[in-house]
């Protein structure tokens, strides 16, 4: 005799298919929330493969953990190759605003790039390897900033800088704001606890919402700087165009590029306006090939600004 099978009605079956799509939609929101607040990992830079790990404790909520020394080390490591040597007041600042860049990133879409070593090299190390082009005192506007790169780090190097951050994010520049007040308090609390004078003043630096076409009209920052830079910000034509306005006579713009193709170098080479230099250089550890494009105006156009 067949046993008789019974058939569950389609709502049941449709109601257990719901199930596993909010299960799978569950799994992968807790994924992300553990990265944001790892639990416990255990994790070292280990000098042959380049992997960087944390140790962190989920009582401890903060993200100071996941950018300790062994995270100082690599930027330490990796600037070194560009002849830059940095104090431990100096990493200090650069590892806070790693760890407040993780923290906000939870709330807002800052940066793509979240794994410690990863930011060590794409965000910090690149970002210090444009300040053997800008000399000391120099007045700096940084276009398209995002979460501070390169601006921040180059004022943490090089207090002597004058910078501006400027971002069409407001989000951003929020959090840029807030990083600013909190570093200065940090340095303030070290100058307090030392009977050295702290050079690592973080005066003369600030972050504005604004689009770069709309700021390079107003006066009180058309042809006021000595340095235009960005960081893969825009095509280098478009961005050339939008950081003109921006520079003194004889300042230069600096643009932070990847692999540059023909195409996008061209447009710019045959300008008469403008002459351009390409000097190369190559990220430390997994050896990713960048240049840096120098850009100023002819003589003959260096006239005409006033």
């Amino acid at each position: 005799m067949k046993k008789k099978i019974d058939k569950q009605p389609e709502e049941s079956v449709l109601l257990r298919k719901k199930s596993r799509k909010k299960n799978v939609q569950f799994k992968k929101t807790s994924r992300l929330r553990n990265f944001v607040q790892p639990r416990k990992e255990s994790l070292v830079l280990n000098k042959d493969s380049l992997t960087l790990s944390v140790l962190h404790s989920p009582k401890n909520d903060n993200t100071a953990s996941l950018f300790g020394d062994d995270w100082q080390q690599t930027v330490a490591r990796g600037v070194l190759t560009f002849g830059i040597e940095l104090s431990s007041k100096q990493l200090d600042l650069l590892t806070f605003h790693a760890g407040e860049l993780i923290k906000w990133n939870s709330r807002f879409n800052i940066t793509a790039i979240v794994e410690p070593f990863e930011m060590a090299l794409k965000h910090f190390i690149d970002s210090i390897a444009i300040a053997p082009f800008i000399p000391d005192g120099s007045k700096v506007i940084d276009l398209g900033t995002g979460g501070g790169f390169p601006g921040m780090p180059l004022k943490v190097i090089n207090p002597t800088l004058e910078v501006v951050m400027a971002d069409s994010s407001r989000k951003k520049v929020s959090f840029l704001n807030n990083l600013i007040m909190q570093s200065n308090l940090l340095v303030q609390s070290n100058l307090s606890q030392s009977t050295i004078s702290c050079q690592n003043d973080l005066n003369g630096i600030k972050a504005i919402h604004c689009r770069a076409e709309e700021l390079g009209k107003d006066p009180e920052y058309a042809h006021q700087f000595d340095f235009v830079i960005s960081r893969a910000f825009a095509a280098l034509d478009r961005f050339t165009d939008m950081a003109l306005p921006f520079l003194k006579s004889s300042g230069a713009i600096l643009a932070m590029k990847g692999d540059l193709s023909p195409d996008e170098l061209t447009p710019v080479v045959i300008r008469e306006d403008i002459t351009a230099e390409i000097s190369e250089y190559v990220l430390p550890f997994e050896q990713h090939k960048r240049c840096i494009v120098k850009i100023r105006l002819s003589e003959f156009y260096q006239d005409h600004i006033v």
